[in-house]
């Protein structure tokens, strides 16, 4: 059986050593593409998926199968349909090119193409070196220990999961490599999750695709509420 934890901890091990080869803003911005997802590829993003790949690679070649969904390469088969690995290198990449830090590594596995197939998630803070790791069925943990449980979605979700913040709203559509992770400490902690713009939360499908704006908090009745005050708050068109 194959060590997730084990799998995500490497990742973010290569990726904290491309941050120390590209320490600088300089090096770090410059635009070299686009994603698959839309969003613009910039050199620190590009070497992340790089790093993390080439870890991925080395898993299959170990006699691992999976198919890997990614932010920057979409999706890729490694030799079977599951588990999906969905892959955020570095979720707050602005942050990271800014020296600002609060972004992650985030990493999600799921025995299906849905959100509620995410059965393991990890997500590596890089700023204060926290790692958090959700499990289904079995709970969210902080650094190993079973816990009550901005510019990173996925780090904002994990803080909310934690207790650390009331609720959670984003302004713009999330893809699954920005909340697969994330999400599965929340619901592991009884929080409410919702992906309003594109219900069910459930059956969001694990892809690169910008579907619904994210709205968590303690109960439905409270992320319905957050979602009405977010979309009378939009300006008219």
């Amino acid at each position: 059986m194959t060590d997730w934890l084990e799998v995500g901890r490497l990742i973010a091990a290569d990726v904290g050593t491309l941050l120390e080869e590209l320490p600088t803003r300089m090096e770090r911005e410059p635009v070299v593409g686009a994603g698959e997802g839309g969003d613009e590829t910039t050199a620190i993003d590009a070497a992340a998926e790089r790093a993390a790949v080439s870890r991925l690679e080395a898993l299959h070649e170990s006699g691992v199968e999976f198919t890997l969904v990614s932010e920057e390469l979409g999706t890729r088969s490694f030799g079977a349909e599951t588990p999906v690995l969905v892959l955020d290198p570095i979720d707050g990449s602005m942050n990271a090119k800014r020296g600002v830090p609060f972004f992650t590594v985030s990493l999600a596995v799921a025995d299906g193409p849905k959100m509620d197939d995410v059965f393991f998630g990890y997500v590596f803070d890089f700023g204060t070196k926290e790692e958090w790791v959700g499990r289904r069925g079995e709970g969210a943990f902080l650094d190993g220990a079973r816990t009550r449980v901005m510019g990173s979605l996925a780090l904002t979700l994990c803080h909310l999961a934690a207790g650390r913040v009331d609720a959670v709203c984003s302004l713009k559509p999330a893809r699954s490599v920005d909340i697969a992770a994330a999400q599965l400490l929340v619901r592991e902690r009884g929080i409410a999750i919702d992906l309003p713009d594109r219900p069910p939360f459930a059956t969001a499908p694990l892809d690169v695709s910008p579907h619904s704006r994210v709205v968590a908090a303690a109960t439905p009745e409270r992320c319905a509420e957050l979602y009405r005050r977010l979309t009378a708050s939009a300006p008219s068109h």
